[in-house]
């Protein structure tokens, strides 16, 4: 299980790392497939695909989330809001089937946990070294996820939420807690961000943070579906959605930073 892992951490970081390289707006598309393949995964986790219009209508909608940035209208997110709020709606009263309150509110779930929350990655590309802000966010959410698996898996004793995260343990999210910040500080380094050692501290913090928050929230929906992983798309790591899972929530709170606080 280990070495598949491995050899699919090895071949994903090679694809992200070449549309990091070619930029926008080949960095963006990347992100909305993502989130579609993410979008997929949460929707199976609570619906079943009988509900066919409404997932596609969900894809279409997490998809142009995640691009409105690129839209450049600030109508874009009003009008987007409003359409997957009513249109999803209308698509569920039209059929007959019991639970058509929990679809609805499942695939509104989806569309502004996954697109929206995504979006923030390609809204930072306009940004000042925004690719390199992007790096950085993805690249220390990486390593606090990696210091976080191992260090519990081989030296984890105290269980965090067993209930929730059988695997998670107290010494593995302290270890990718300190593994954000000292990514921080070498990312900053080599991507020459110029960002003050306070600024760096804070994001290393945050992400530190969220990104454990956001893994924990993903554990949440698995555990009320029945489920260990979102999927089998990556070998040895499950669904998409338990790869993006803290990035999600390390996305926002840094976009929402970098833009208030350090630019």
């Amino acid at each position: 299980m280990l070495k598949k892992r491995l050899i699919t951490a090895a071949w994903a970081l090679a694809i992200l790392i070449l549309f990091l390289w070619l930029g926008r707006p080949w960095l963006s598309f990347l992100f909305a497939f993502g989130a579609l393949v993410s979008f997929h995964e949460f929707y199976k986790l609570g619906i079943s695909d009988k509900a066919l219009p409404p997932k596609i209508f969900g894809l279409l909608w997490t998809g142009l989330f995640v691009l409105s940035p690129l839209f450049r209208n600030p109508l874009a997110l009003p009008v987007l809001i409003t359409t997957a709020v009513v249109f999803s709606l209308l698509f569920n009263l039209r059929r007959s089937d019991t639970g058509l309150l929990r679809e609805w509110a499942w695939n509104l779930a989806g569309i502004f946990y996954i697109g929206w929350f995504l979006s923030r990655y390609v809204a930072l590309l306009d940004f000042d070294s925004g690719r390199e802000f992007v790096t950085l966010i993805l690249f220390t959410t990486f390593g606090c996820d990696t210091a976080s698996y191992f260090i519990g898996k081989y030296f984890g004793k105290k269980k965090m939420y067993p209930r929730l995260s059988p695997g998670k343990t107290w010494e593995g999210s302290i270890a990718g807690f300190f593994a954000s910040i000292a990514s921080v500080f070498i990312l900053s380094a080599f991507l020459k961000l110029g960002i003050s050692f306070y600024h760096q501290i804070a994001l290393g913090i945050l992400i530190g943070i969220f990104a454990q928050l956001g893994d924990l929230v993903e554990s949440m929906f698995k555990r009320g579906a029945g489920v260990k992983d979102a999927g089998i798309i990556l070998p040895g790591h499950g669904g998409l959605l338990d790869r993006v899972d803290s990035m999600i929530f390390a996305g926002v709170v840094s976009y929402y930073y970098i833009m208030f606080v350090v630019l």
